[in-house]
């Protein structure tokens, strides 16, 4: 979810990601998400997860999606 939103990658409007990433990690009206997802990330077992291999994945499944709704 992070990286989706992070990178602004989705079938959403462009900007819409990254206004949802900032909402989800500021503020009390999430503060429970934003604190599993810090747990998350500090988990051995996420230490290895390639942030960059997943970007470039979502982007190319993204783009096929949003080309074919068009």
């Amino acid at each position: 979810m992070e990286v989706a939103l992070k990178n602004d990658t989705g079938t959403y409007k462009e900007g819409e990601g990254i206004k949802a990433a900032g909402i989800i990690t500021s503020g009390e009206r999430f503060a429970r998400l934003a604190r599993y997802l810090e747990a998350l990330k500090a988990r051995e077992s996420f230490k290895t997860f390639n942030t960059d291999y997943i970007t470039e994945k979502y982007r190319v499944r993204f783009a096929e999606r949003t080309a074919s709704h068009h």
